[in-house]
Protein backbone atom coordinates (compact mmCIF):
# COMPACT_ATOMS: atom_id res chain seq x y z
CA UNK A 1 0.00 0.00 0.00
CA UNK A 2 2.69 2.35 1.49
CA UNK A 3 5.12 1.42 -1.72
CA UNK A 4 5.24 -0.13 -5.79
CA UNK A 5 6.76 -2.68 -7.56
CA UNK A 6 7.15 0.34 -9.51
CA UNK A 7 8.97 2.30 -7.70
CA UNK A 8 12.72 3.55 -8.35
CA UNK A 9 14.86 1.38 -5.34
CA UNK A 10 16.93 2.80 -2.60
CA UNK A 11 14.21 6.34 -2.89
CA UNK A 12 11.61 6.84 -0.12
CA UNK A 13 10.69 3.65 1.66
CA UNK A 14 11.64 1.58 -1.52
CA UNK A 15 14.04 -1.37 -1.17
CA UNK A 16 14.32 -5.50 -1.07
CA UNK A 17 10.24 -5.76 -0.45
CA UNK A 18 9.79 -3.99 -3.77
CA UNK A 19 11.87 -6.12 -5.71
CA UNK A 20 10.42 -8.96 -3.65
CA UNK A 21 6.72 -8.25 -5.03
CA UNK A 22 7.62 -7.22 -8.24
CA UNK A 23 9.18 -10.25 -9.36
CA UNK A 24 6.97 -12.56 -7.44
CA UNK A 25 4.20 -11.08 -9.28
CA UNK A 26 6.30 -11.47 -12.68
CA UNK A 27 6.76 -15.18 -12.21
CA UNK A 28 3.12 -15.52 -11.17
CA UNK A 29 2.09 -14.02 -14.08
CA UNK A 30 4.55 -15.95 -16.15
CA UNK A 31 3.09 -19.43 -15.21
CA UNK A 32 -0.62 -18.16 -16.30
CA UNK A 33 -1.78 -17.00 -13.29
CA UNK A 34 -4.12 -13.30 -13.11
CA UNK A 35 -2.02 -10.78 -10.81
CA UNK A 36 -3.51 -7.42 -9.59
CA UNK A 37 -1.26 -5.50 -7.16
CA UNK A 38 -2.72 -2.88 -5.55
CA UNK A 39 -0.82 0.07 -4.45
CA UNK A 40 -1.18 3.86 -3.13
CA UNK A 41 -1.26 6.61 -6.22
CA UNK A 42 1.18 9.32 -5.76
CA UNK A 43 0.74 11.57 -8.26
CA UNK A 44 -2.50 12.87 -10.28
CA UNK A 45 -0.46 11.94 -13.78
CA UNK A 46 0.05 8.55 -12.91
CA UNK A 47 -1.95 6.35 -14.93
CA UNK A 48 -4.33 4.26 -12.83
CA UNK A 49 -3.39 0.60 -14.36
CA UNK A 50 -0.11 -0.17 -15.78
CA UNK A 51 1.03 -3.21 -17.47
CA UNK A 52 4.59 -3.01 -17.85
CA UNK A 53 5.37 -5.57 -15.40
CA UNK A 54 4.62 -8.38 -17.68
CA UNK A 55 1.70 -10.70 -18.69
CA UNK A 56 -0.79 -10.91 -16.44
CA UNK A 57 0.41 -8.60 -14.13
CA UNK A 58 -1.35 -5.27 -13.50
CA UNK A 59 -0.23 -2.58 -10.81
CA UNK A 60 -3.73 -0.56 -10.12
CA UNK A 61 -2.96 2.80 -8.16
CA UNK A 62 -5.78 4.04 -5.91
CA UNK A 63 -6.29 7.14 -3.61
CA UNK A 64 -5.41 6.92 0.03
CA UNK A 65 -5.05 9.91 1.77
CA UNK A 66 -2.91 12.98 -0.22
CA UNK A 67 -0.85 12.64 -3.08
CA UNK A 68 3.14 12.26 -2.78
CA UNK A 69 5.46 9.62 -0.97
CA UNK A 70 4.35 9.36 3.12
CA UNK A 71 5.67 7.88 6.13
CA UNK A 72 3.81 4.49 6.58
CA UNK A 73 3.06 5.85 9.71
CA UNK A 74 0.75 8.14 8.37
CA UNK A 75 -1.21 6.40 6.46
CA UNK A 76 -2.45 4.00 9.14
CA UNK A 77 -5.93 5.94 8.73
CA UNK A 78 -6.32 5.49 5.19
CA UNK A 79 -6.69 1.33 5.32
CA UNK A 80 -10.29 1.84 5.21
CA UNK A 81 -10.33 4.20 2.12
CA UNK A 82 -7.85 1.81 0.27
CA UNK A 83 -9.91 -1.16 0.94
CA UNK A 84 -12.91 0.58 -0.34
CA UNK A 85 -11.19 1.33 -3.46
CA UNK A 86 -10.21 -2.41 -4.25
CA UNK A 87 -13.96 -3.17 -3.32
CA UNK A 88 -14.96 -0.76 -5.90
CA UNK A 89 -12.38 -1.42 -8.49
CA UNK A 90 -12.62 -5.24 -8.01
CA UNK A 91 -16.81 -4.64 -8.74
CA UNK A 92 -17.00 -2.40 -11.69
CA UNK A 93 -14.26 -4.83 -13.74
CA UNK A 94 -16.02 -8.03 -12.25
CA UNK A 95 -12.88 -9.37 -10.66
CA UNK A 96 -12.83 -12.05 -8.19
CA UNK A 97 -9.67 -13.08 -6.88
CA UNK A 98 -8.59 -16.61 -5.31
CA UNK A 99 -5.98 -15.47 -2.97
CA UNK A 100 -5.16 -12.12 -1.00
CA UNK A 101 -1.41 -11.95 -0.44
CA UNK A 102 -0.74 -8.50 1.64
CA UNK A 103 3.06 -7.34 1.70
CA UNK A 104 4.12 -5.04 5.13
CA UNK A 105 1.51 -4.39 8.30
CA UNK A 106 -0.05 -1.91 6.00
CA UNK A 107 -1.55 -4.08 3.32
CA UNK A 108 -2.22 -6.00 6.44
CA UNK A 109 -4.46 -3.63 7.55
CA UNK A 110 -6.45 -3.68 4.43
CA UNK A 111 -6.58 -6.90 3.95
CA UNK A 112 -8.38 -7.96 7.38
CA UNK A 113 -11.03 -5.24 6.74
CA UNK A 114 -11.16 -7.10 2.64
CA UNK A 115 -11.74 -10.68 4.44
CA UNK A 116 -14.47 -9.52 6.02
CA UNK A 117 -16.52 -9.00 2.57
CA UNK A 118 -14.30 -11.84 0.73
CA UNK A 119 -14.30 -15.36 1.05
CA UNK A 120 -10.91 -15.99 -0.02
CA UNK A 121 -7.43 -17.45 1.96
CA UNK A 122 -5.59 -14.79 3.32
CA UNK A 123 -1.52 -14.94 3.00
CA UNK A 124 0.68 -12.36 4.76
CA UNK A 125 4.49 -11.15 4.34
CA UNK A 126 5.55 -8.66 6.77
CA UNK A 127 9.25 -7.88 5.34
CA UNK A 128 10.23 -6.40 8.70
CA UNK A 129 8.36 -6.77 11.90
CA UNK A 130 7.62 -3.22 14.37
CA UNK A 131 8.67 -5.11 17.55
CA UNK A 132 11.94 -6.30 15.98
CA UNK A 133 13.03 -2.35 15.05
CA UNK A 134 11.30 -1.07 18.57
CA UNK A 135 13.78 -3.56 20.47
CA UNK A 136 16.85 -2.44 18.24
CA UNK A 137 15.91 1.22 18.84
CA UNK A 138 15.12 1.17 22.11
CA UNK A 139 11.36 2.14 21.72
CA UNK A 140 8.52 1.32 23.43
CA UNK A 141 7.52 -1.79 22.07
CA UNK A 142 3.90 -1.65 21.39
CA UNK A 143 2.80 0.99 19.31
CA UNK A 144 -0.12 1.36 16.54
CA UNK A 145 1.82 -0.46 13.97
CA UNK A 146 2.86 -3.57 16.31
CA UNK A 147 -0.69 -3.87 17.67
CA UNK A 148 -1.78 -3.81 13.89
CA UNK A 149 0.67 -6.61 13.45
CA UNK A 150 -0.95 -8.68 16.65
CA UNK A 151 -4.40 -8.75 14.88
CA UNK A 152 -2.71 -9.62 11.42
CA UNK A 153 -1.29 -12.71 13.20
CA UNK A 154 -4.22 -13.59 14.76
CA UNK A 155 -6.59 -13.31 11.70
CA UNK A 156 -4.55 -14.16 8.18
CA UNK A 157 -4.75 -17.89 7.29
CA UNK A 158 -1.46 -18.35 6.82
CA UNK A 159 1.89 -16.23 7.62
CA UNK A 160 4.89 -16.30 5.17
CA UNK A 161 8.17 -16.04 6.98
CA UNK A 162 11.77 -15.32 4.95
CA UNK A 163 13.47 -17.58 7.15
CA UNK A 164 14.03 -19.52 10.56
CA UNK A 165 14.91 -16.49 12.60
CA UNK A 166 12.16 -14.52 11.34
CA UNK A 167 10.17 -17.72 12.43
CA UNK A 168 11.12 -17.14 15.47
CA UNK A 169 10.47 -13.76 15.54
CA UNK A 170 7.18 -14.34 15.01
CA UNK A 171 7.18 -17.19 18.03
CA UNK A 172 8.82 -14.73 20.17
CA UNK A 173 7.26 -11.65 20.13
CA UNK A 174 4.11 -11.82 18.81
CA UNK A 175 2.95 -15.70 19.85
CA UNK A 176 2.10 -16.74 16.72
CA UNK A 177 0.24 -19.94 15.75
CA UNK A 178 3.18 -22.08 14.44
CA UNK A 179 0.75 -24.56 12.26
CA UNK A 180 0.19 -20.91 10.05
CA UNK A 181 3.54 -20.16 9.43
CA UNK A 182 5.59 -21.11 6.11
CA UNK A 183 9.08 -20.77 5.35
CA UNK A 184 10.04 -19.69 2.27
CA UNK A 185 13.21 -18.03 1.69
CA UNK A 186 13.70 -15.53 -1.06
CA UNK A 187 15.22 -15.61 -4.21
CA UNK A 188 16.81 -14.15 -6.68
CA UNK A 189 16.94 -13.93 -10.65
CA UNK A 190 20.08 -15.33 -11.61
CA UNK A 191 19.96 -14.41 -15.50
CA UNK A 192 20.54 -10.61 -13.94
CA UNK A 193 22.83 -10.90 -11.26
CA UNK A 194 25.28 -13.24 -12.35
CA UNK A 195 29.08 -13.02 -12.75
CA UNK A 196 30.25 -10.23 -15.35
CA UNK A 197 33.68 -9.18 -16.17
CA UNK A 198 35.06 -6.88 -13.48
CA UNK A 199 36.87 -4.85 -16.04
CA UNK A 200 33.72 -3.70 -17.35
CA UNK A 201 31.90 -3.22 -14.30
CA UNK A 202 34.52 -0.60 -12.63
CA UNK A 203 33.87 1.26 -15.66
CA UNK A 204 30.54 1.03 -15.82
CA UNK A 205 30.12 2.38 -12.09
CA UNK A 206 33.21 5.17 -13.00
CA UNK A 207 36.21 3.88 -10.88
CA UNK A 208 39.32 4.49 -12.37
CA UNK A 209 42.69 2.38 -11.92
CA UNK A 210 44.33 1.83 -8.69
CA UNK A 211 40.65 2.84 -6.81
CA UNK A 212 39.38 0.21 -4.01
CA UNK A 213 36.00 0.18 -3.88
CA UNK A 214 33.91 -0.98 -0.73
CA UNK A 215 29.79 -0.85 -1.49
CA UNK A 216 27.03 -0.78 0.73
CA UNK A 217 23.39 -0.79 -1.42
CA UNK A 218 19.98 -0.18 0.48
CA UNK A 219 17.48 2.30 1.59
CA UNK A 220 19.33 4.71 3.44
CA UNK A 221 17.56 5.06 7.36
CA UNK A 222 19.32 4.88 11.00
CA UNK A 223 18.80 0.88 11.45
CA UNK A 224 20.74 0.33 8.15
CA UNK A 225 24.10 2.14 9.95
CA UNK A 226 25.71 3.14 7.63
CA UNK A 227 27.37 5.51 10.43
CA UNK A 228 29.35 2.37 11.38
CA UNK A 229 31.26 2.58 7.87
CA UNK A 230 32.16 6.21 8.48
CA UNK A 231 32.82 5.72 12.26
CA UNK A 232 35.45 2.79 10.74
CA UNK A 233 36.92 5.15 8.32
CA UNK A 234 37.49 7.83 10.47
CA UNK A 235 39.75 5.28 12.61
CA UNK A 236 41.21 4.10 10.20
CA UNK A 237 42.21 7.56 8.99
CA UNK A 238 43.47 8.42 12.68
CA UNK A 239 45.22 5.19 13.12
CA UNK A 240 46.94 4.24 9.85
CA UNK A 241 45.81 6.13 6.96
CA UNK A 242 48.14 4.44 4.31
CA UNK A 243 45.40 1.53 4.20
CA UNK A 244 42.68 3.60 2.99
CA UNK A 245 44.88 5.00 -0.36
CA UNK A 246 42.13 4.46 -3.19
CA UNK A 247 39.37 3.16 -1.13
CA UNK A 248 35.91 4.79 -2.18
CA UNK A 249 33.07 4.15 -0.06
CA UNK A 250 30.07 3.89 -2.39
CA UNK A 251 26.16 4.64 -1.18
CA UNK A 252 23.87 3.32 -3.36
CA UNK A 253 20.25 4.51 -2.34
CA UNK A 254 19.17 7.76 -0.83
CA UNK A 255 17.41 10.44 -2.35
CA UNK A 256 19.38 13.58 -2.67
CA UNK A 257 16.55 15.24 -0.32
CA UNK A 258 16.56 11.83 2.10
CA UNK A 259 17.02 13.24 5.54
CA UNK A 260 19.44 10.05 6.33
CA UNK A 261 21.17 11.08 3.40
CA UNK A 262 21.86 14.55 4.58
CA UNK A 263 22.44 13.62 7.99
CA UNK A 264 25.46 11.00 6.60
CA UNK A 265 26.82 13.37 4.53
CA UNK A 266 26.88 15.80 7.54
CA UNK A 267 28.89 13.51 9.67
CA UNK A 268 31.04 12.38 6.64
CA UNK A 269 32.24 15.96 7.05
CA UNK A 270 32.75 16.24 10.38
CA UNK A 271 34.71 12.94 10.50
CA UNK A 272 37.04 14.21 7.87
CA UNK A 273 36.37 10.97 5.68
CA UNK A 274 34.35 12.99 2.83
CA UNK A 275 36.97 12.28 0.20
CA UNK A 276 36.34 8.46 0.69
CA UNK A 277 33.10 8.41 0.60
CA UNK A 278 30.47 8.89 -2.30
CA UNK A 279 26.93 8.95 -2.21
CA UNK A 280 25.49 8.31 -5.66
CA UNK A 281 21.80 7.81 -4.53
CA UNK A 282 19.13 5.78 -6.21
CA UNK A 283 19.75 3.31 -8.73
CA UNK A 284 17.61 1.17 -11.21
CA UNK A 285 17.68 -2.52 -10.24
CA UNK A 286 19.16 -3.63 -13.55
CA UNK A 287 22.51 -1.58 -13.15
CA UNK A 288 22.98 -3.34 -9.14
CA UNK A 289 25.08 -5.86 -10.92
CA UNK A 290 27.88 -3.75 -12.00
CA UNK A 291 28.33 -2.42 -8.49
CA UNK A 292 28.18 -6.07 -7.04
CA UNK A 293 31.09 -7.10 -9.43
CA UNK A 294 32.80 -4.06 -9.27
CA UNK A 295 33.29 -3.95 -5.60
CA UNK A 296 35.96 -5.12 -3.04
CA UNK A 297 33.54 -5.86 -0.20
CA UNK A 298 29.77 -5.38 -0.11
CA UNK A 299 29.10 -4.25 3.43
CA UNK A 300 25.98 -4.66 5.43
CA UNK A 301 25.98 -2.82 8.65
CA UNK A 302 22.89 -2.99 9.63
CA UNK A 303 21.13 -3.16 12.84
CA UNK A 304 18.65 -5.49 11.57
CA UNK A 305 17.81 -7.60 8.37
CA UNK A 306 14.89 -9.45 7.81
CA UNK A 307 15.95 -11.70 5.17
CA UNK A 308 19.00 -9.18 3.34
CA UNK A 309 17.89 -9.21 -0.35
CA UNK A 310 21.10 -7.33 -1.47
CA UNK A 311 23.06 -9.93 0.06
CA UNK A 312 21.41 -13.06 -2.04
CA UNK A 313 21.84 -10.15 -4.95
CA UNK A 314 25.58 -10.14 -4.71
CA UNK A 315 25.83 -13.66 -3.39
CA UNK A 316 28.59 -14.28 -7.18
CA UNK A 317 30.77 -11.52 -4.97
CA UNK A 318 32.55 -11.58 -1.60
CA UNK A 319 31.22 -9.31 0.87
CA UNK A 320 31.29 -8.47 4.71
CA UNK A 321 28.27 -8.35 7.06
CA UNK A 322 27.76 -7.98 10.82
CA UNK A 323 26.22 -11.36 12.10
CA UNK A 324 22.63 -10.53 12.14
CA UNK A 325 20.35 -13.46 11.82
CA UNK A 326 18.28 -12.59 9.14
CA UNK A 327 20.67 -12.26 6.45
CA UNK A 328 23.21 -15.38 7.81
CA UNK A 329 20.26 -17.07 7.36
CA UNK A 330 19.82 -15.97 3.83
CA UNK A 331 23.33 -16.36 2.63
CA UNK A 332 24.05 -19.93 4.67
CA UNK A 333 27.06 -20.33 2.79
CA UNK A 334 30.14 -19.28 4.95
CA UNK A 335 32.57 -19.31 1.95
CA UNK A 336 30.21 -15.98 0.63
CA UNK A 337 31.13 -13.66 3.53
CA UNK A 338 33.00 -12.27 6.66
CA UNK A 339 30.62 -12.26 9.16
CA UNK A 340 32.64 -9.16 12.07
CA UNK A 341 31.25 -9.43 15.62
CA UNK A 342 29.69 -6.61 16.74
CA UNK A 343 31.17 -4.46 18.82
CA UNK A 344 32.33 -0.71 17.24
CA UNK A 345 33.09 0.65 14.83
CA UNK A 346 37.28 0.64 15.94
CA UNK A 347 37.10 -3.08 15.73
CA UNK A 348 35.51 -3.25 12.61
CA UNK A 349 38.45 -0.67 11.32
CA UNK A 350 40.95 -2.54 12.01
CA UNK A 351 38.95 -6.20 11.49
Amino acid sequence: MHTSPLAVLGGFKTGGMNVYVRELSRELGRRGMQVDVFTRRESAIEPEVDTSLGENVRVIRLRAGGYGPADPSNLIGTAQEFAAGIHKYSALHSRVYDVMYSHYWLSGMVADILRRSWDVPWVQMFHTLGAMKNRIAKQPMIDPRVTAEMQIVRHADRIIAATQAELHQLLWLYRVDRRKVSIVPPGVDTTQFKPMDRDIARALVGLCDGDKMLLFVGRLEPLKAVDILLRALHDLHTIEPSVLTGVRLMVVGGEAGNPERVRLHALAEQLGVSGYVQFVGSRDHASLPAFYAAAEALIMPSDYESFGMVALEAHGDRHAGDSIRGRRAAVSDSRWRDRIPRAGARSRGTR
